[in-house]
């Protein structure tokens, strides 16, 4: 009888479906395919590398039989449960191999294999390979599949769409605090799963636990701003909270670029005018003068920051200043405003932030600030 139950995380042990890196393929325990009885009908086909190879890959002989096999099966189209255990054997050889997946993925559905068995069996190769773009992708496939069978009843209600998000969560949130929090393939893959199963509830709180994890994660903050495009949108309340929210992670961390980002990223979410965010603005003039942010105590090893024997204040604080006193100045523009004084007044200090990044603060990429500044005094100069 088909079981429908999905391992838990913990549940999941990896040695179990990839090998261990001191896993010896030499060993007595693994028979070669040409060894096997079972495999006697089969005649193996060798990989065509041409007449004259320049320069010829040394497998392992168990690597080179194991798939002289395989590509033998693919040439004769046969579709078995051996077929489907070699491709096993494969995947251990080379997780990474495209065409295994491919033809491993046809076995499944032809051979109507329970896709509850072969997710566990995928969770626990991405807990060897997690930045393996195959094995996410095989994983996105079963997952499309125990969808249509859950909205065609074919687990007899045993299987619900919450069942699968919360394990689903659970196995992703596992990944990225095991192995590495900023793990492109897991994030995308958690994207794609909530938006495409709209499995959105939690998400934001998860974010915060990321967040508060590695404040400099931009792929939390990323994340983030995702959930929200995607849930309430960004309508005025949600703009104030997320504002406030962000100026709390800067005065934690004001060295740290994903922060900033995000911040100007949620502005430009508004309709409100520039004015607006005043109160922002204050904020980022007292981090500015902050002894405490001068002295750079929150360091993070960037080396991007000129390292003086006085610590300078954060390139990404100043360059938000700049960018507010930019848009302070288009918002002007785009009035009509005659206050010459104040454009002046505004002017002044933006280019007084350029100099700043490019003279002291950021001198690694003072050709870029240079430009900014050539830019600033063409469209605002005169």
């Amino acid at each position: 009888m088909a079981t429908f139950t999905i391992l838990n995380p913990s549940q999941i042990n990896a040695d179990d479906s990839s090998d261990d890196d001191d896993d010896d393929y030499g060993a007595s325990d693994f028979i070669m395919y040409k060894d096997r009885q079972e495999w006697s009908d089969v005649i193996p086909l060798k990989q065509n590398d041409g007449h004259h190879p320049i320069v010829s890959i040394s497998y392992l002989p168990q690597y080179e039989d194991t798939f002289n096999y395989f590509r033998a099966i693919m040439a004769m189209e046969e579709i078995s449960d051996r077929a489907l255990q070699l491709t096993d054997d494969c995947v251990r050889f080379n997780a990474t191999n495209y065409t295994v997946w491919h033809y491993r993925r046809v076995l499944l559905e032809r051979l109507e294999k329970n896709l509850i068995d072969e997710l566990n069996y995928i969770h626990g190769i991405i807990m060897k390979n997690p930045k393996n773009y195959q094995v996410w992708e095989h994983e996105k496939f079963l997952l499309r599949k125990i969808r249509e069978k859950i909205e065609h009843n074919e687990f007899d209600g045993k299987l619900t769409v919450e069942d699968v998000g919360e394990k689903f969560k659970q196995f992703i949130h596992k990944i990225l605090h095991n192995n590495d929090s900023k793990n492109y393939h897991a994030w995308q893959q958690r994207q794609w799963f909530i938006r495409d199963w709209q499995q959105f509830d939690g998400e934001l709180e998860f974010t915060d636990q990321m967040i508060d994890h590695d404040i400099r994660n931009n792929s939390a903050w990323n994340h983030r701003f995702f959930v929200i495009k995607y849930t309430t949108g960004f309508s005025s309340n949600v703009i104030e909270r997320e504002c406030r929210y962000t100026m709390e992670k800067n005065h934690l961390a004001p060295n740290n670029e994903s922060s900033w980002n995000y911040l100007l990223g949620i502005m430009k979410q508004s309709d409100w005018k520039i004015d607006s965010f005043e109160w922002i603005w204050n904020e980022c003039q007292t981090l500015y003068n902050d002894d405490s942010n001068n002295n750079n105590n929150d360091d993070d090893g960037d080396e991007t920051v000129n390292d003086s024997k006085t610590k300078q204040r954060s390139p990404h604080l100043v360059y938000f200043m700049f960018r507010y006193i930019s848009m302070k100045l288009e918002s002007l523009i785009e009035n009509d405003s005659d206050g010459d004084t104040t454009m002046k007044s505004m002017y002044s200090q933006a280019e007084k932030y350029c100099k700043e990044l490019a003279e002291s603060i950021d001198t690694i990429r003072k050709h870029y600030w240079n430009y900014q500044l050539q830019q600033l005094q063409k469209f605002y100069g005169s």
